[in-house]
């Protein structure tokens, strides 16, 4: 019986006069109760199967005015998965959210709604909502087509995007890799270049774009490249550490990035895995090479007494 729950089924579907209207206002309600997510994402499978858009939404504008504070939040998510969320205006937007803190649950679904210009339009929300990507913990596909600075700036720190490089049989540059893959068939650099233009000229803004166009440079080197040699990855990691510091999602970059196929890259002069003042990436390929010495990793540990090198322990 465990595993009847992971196979999916049809939808029910039923026609108007016919328990439609019944079965919607019973899912809205179902939502309203707020049931774990799995349980909650086959109820919106519900209603976008039996409700029209207009429906939809009228039905989770109306469960938006009735919901406050973290309620609230949880109809926006619920909103993203109807995909009414995503019709709204900005200024609706607003309106919604003037009373909610900006946590990273909802920066999350803004961004993932295609709001992010609402967070780029101000200098707080904008950096909070940067904290937020370079927590890589927006749920962005690698490879959806960006509409904004807070999207280009996820993919282009996006370790699975650069991954692709180690299933390359030639020597074609990574953009070309990037573009079979990239939604629209469209190159990351002209997405890039088209884009950059319009970033806001906050002083975030100025840094992601730094680290942007600095990825589409880099993407024109080779998939061998990419998978020989830890110059590239480390260039991008410091340069975006220079700009933000120590962040989760370089340290997925770091990772990956140490994994290389090379015999003569060893890094033996950056045998200091909690040494800051060092390149990432470097640190991060000598302790890959010490898997086997229980002694190293002991004296290592005993060195790990904050968050970010604890996380980096555990990715390793």
């Amino acid at each position: 019986m465990a595993g009847a729950r992971h196979r999916r089924y049809d939808p029910l579907v039923l026609p108007q006069r016919a328990g439609n209207e019944e079965l919607i206002s019973r899912c809205f309600e179902i939502l309203n109760e707020a049931p774990p997510w799995d349980f909650a994402s086959s109820v919106v499978e519900l209603i976008r199967s039996n409700a029209t858009d207009d429906e939809r939404m009228e039905r989770w504008r109306r469960a938006m005015q009735a919901s406050v504070g973290a309620d609230r939040v949880r109809w926006m998510r619920y909103g993203l998965a109807l995909k009414t969320l995503p019709s709204i205006y900005q200024d609706e937007l607003r309106q919604w959210i003037t009373d909610c803190a900006l946590e990273p649950e909802l920066i999350r679904v803004i961004i993932a709604s295609g709001h992010s210009r609402y967070l780029e339009s101000d200098e707080s929300r904008c950096e909070t909502a940067v904290d937020v990507v370079l927590d890589a913990s927006c749920s962005l596909s690698a490879f959806s087509r960006p509409h904004s600075m807070l999207e280009l700036l996820a993919q282009s720190l996006d370790a699975r995007r650069y991954a692709g490089a180690f299933e390359s049989h030639g020597p074609i540059p990574l953009l070309a890799q990037w573009r079979h893959r990239q939604a629209e068939g469209e190159t990351w650099d002209k997405i890039v270049d088209e884009s950059a233009n319009s970033f806001s000229e906050l002083p975030i803004s100025a840094k992601a774009k730094r680290v942007i166009l600095l990825s589409a440079d880099l993407a024109s080197r080779t998939t061998a490249e990419w998978a020989r040699e830890i110059e590239p990855w480390s260039i991008l990691v410091e340069s975006a550490r220079a700009e933000f510091g120590e962040r989760r999602s370089l340290l997925f970059l770091a990772v990956v990035g140490a994994a290389i196929r090379s015999k003569t890259v060893r890094c033996d002069s950056f045998s200091e895995l909690f040494d800051h003042s060092k390149p990432l990436c470097y640190r991060v390929r000598y302790a890959r090479l010490r898997a086997g010495s229980a002694s190293w990793w002991r004296t290592d540990f005993t060195k790990c007494n904050a968050t970010a090198t604890r996380r980096l322990c555990y990715l390793l």
